[in-house]
Parts: C-alpha cells; structure tokens; sequence
C-alpha cells in the first residue's frame, strides 16, 4: 500500500511525509511535485490508499486537480491541503471529490496530523465518515469537528463538548 503526497512546497510536502511515515513505517509514501507526475507513480507503485493533495499546484487550476485525482482514483480517499481559507475553498473540493479539507495555516505539523488524522480514522469504504454533531457551520460535515477541533462539536459516542484549541 501506499500513499501519495503532491505538494510543490518541498517543506509542508516533508512535513506531511515525514510524519506518515513515522505513524506507519510499512507504508510507502511517495512525494510527488506536480499532479502530472501521478499517472507515472500509480503505473509504479499501483492506486494509492490515501493522496494528500496541495491544492494550488504549478500544473493545476483550483479544484481541477481534485477532479482529476477523483477521475484517477475513484476509490481512494483524499484529503485536500490548502493556504486558502476553508471558506473559501472547502465546499467546492468536496463537490470536487476530495473527502477532507485541511488549511496550512495550522502549520505544517498540524496539517499533517490532520492528513494521519483522516487516514488512521478513515472508513474502509469511500463514504462520508460519521462527521460529529452540532457542526457550527451547519454542515456536520467541516473538518475542525471531524477532528475534534471544534468546541462546539459533541462526539456521536459521548455528549461532552471537544475541545482541542
């Protein structure tokens, strides 16, 4: 198994890199630049488990690339890495395929805590994870309460407030 991270920022793609590969040794994870790279790294390493795309990369135009990773593989999760706010970017990436948000705001490390967040978490299936109650976006579906990062957000399982901030 494998996992591909495509970012052009050499230092947030060796954040998310580094801290993947602490979590799960055994994973292969492969940094790509570009998203024009992927065609060739999945006849390499076969279709990833998880892509941790940058959003704004050289060779893509907004969501385009989400569209084109999604056409790619179908079945694989992934999770969209971006300097833009979420809201402005977030819903759209969704509508485009990608199944989490994640800003680089929170820093690199954060980020890619939340990539190995989403991918230790994630369902076995391509669905919806079980996304947390009381969203304050009015969504249920925003990425600060799927990792507990929003203190409004109650857990299915627990019906005390999570706060992590």
């Amino acid at each position: 198994m494998s996992i591909f991270v495509i970012d052009d920022h050499p230092l947030m793609r060796e954040a998310v890199v580094m801290l993947l590969r602490r979590l799960r040794a055994s994973t292969q994870v492969i940094e790509l630049e570009r998203l024009a790279t992927v065609s060739k790294a999945i006849a390499e390493h076969g279709d990833p488990e998880l892509v941790c795309l940058d959003l704004k990369l050289p060779d893509t135009n907004g969501v385009s690339g989400v569209r084109e990773i999604r056409h790619m593989l179908p079945d694989t999760s992934l999770i969209v890495l971006s300097a833009s706010p979420a809201s402005d970017y977030e819903e759209l990436a969704r509508e485009a395929g990608a199944d989490a948000y994640v800003e680089k705001r929170l820093a690199p490390r954060k980020s890619a805590r939340s990539c190995a967040s989403f991918w230790l978490k994630k369902p076995k299936t391509r669905t919806r994870p079980p996304f947390l109650k009381n969203c304050p976006s009015g969504k249920n579906s925003c990425w600060s309460c799927w990792t507990g990062a929003c203190p409004t957000a109650t857990s299915p399982s627990s019906s005390r407030s999570v706060n992590t901030r």
